[in-house]
């Protein structure tokens, strides 16, 4: 008589439950797989819509260089300097005129751009206003120009540059600024150096 094998039931069992047990590991896997291309997915479209962000703000990057409040400040700076070139006075006392006069630009278009410099050409309507008390020959304290400018960084970082172009219609009469003495438009000196002077004091009555 032999004894019945009591670990055949039990191999049987665990027999049955191997093809279950590795079809719901299978399945898992392949939920865990859809699941990561799903998110991968999803994350490439974000990736290309920044991507895409960023390009559309980089070919803006231009536009916003030619009405930008910086370069307006650039071109009056450069404005000043080169009229007191042009007068051969005091730099120091065009770069205090500069401080207190406004630019104002109207219509400022993009006209090129160079995309190894980052830079771009822009013409625009400029007007400069002196501050009270100095004026250029005539009487004049508002100068208005059509110009072109060119706006790109700086070699060394530190900024960005401007060159101006048909530019001397406000330069030349720049260069001629004066004194006025209070309320007086006719005591305009165009010849008066301002140099070594406070371009704001009033100047002195004729006769005194």
């Amino acid at each position: 008589m032999t004894e019945p094998d009591r670990h055949t039931g039990v191999s049987r069992t665990v027999r049955r439950q191997n093809p279950t047990v590795l079809a719901a590991i299978a399945l898992g896997v392949i939920l865990l797989l859809a699941i990561a291309a799903i998110a991968l997915r999803g994350r490439g479209s974000e990736d290309d819509r920044l991507t895409d962000a960023r390009a559309e703000q980089a070919q803006a990057n231009p536009e916003k260089l030619c009405g930008s409040q910086t370069t307006y400040a650039l071109i009056k700076r450069d404005l000043f300097r080169r009229a007191a070139q042009l007068r051969g006075s005091d730099q120091a006392v065009f770069d205090k005129l500069s401080a207190y006069s406004a630019v104002r630009m109207e219509s400022p278009v993009l006209r090129d751009e160079n995309a190894e410099t980052g830079g771009a050409t822009c013409s625009g309507n400029l007007s400069l206003d002196l501050p009270p008390g100095v004026a250029v020959v005539g009487g004049r304290r508002t100068l208005s120009a059509e110009i072109v400018y060119t706006v790109q960084p700086a070699a060394d970082g530190s900024g960005s540059v401007v060159t101006l172009s048909n530019a001397e219609e406000i330069v030349t009469p720049l260069a001629t600024l004066a004194r006025v003495g209070g309320a007086d438009q006719a005591s305009l000196d165009p010849g008066a150096d301002l140099a070594g002077q406070d371009p704001f004091a009033p100047a002195p009555l004729p006769g005194a």
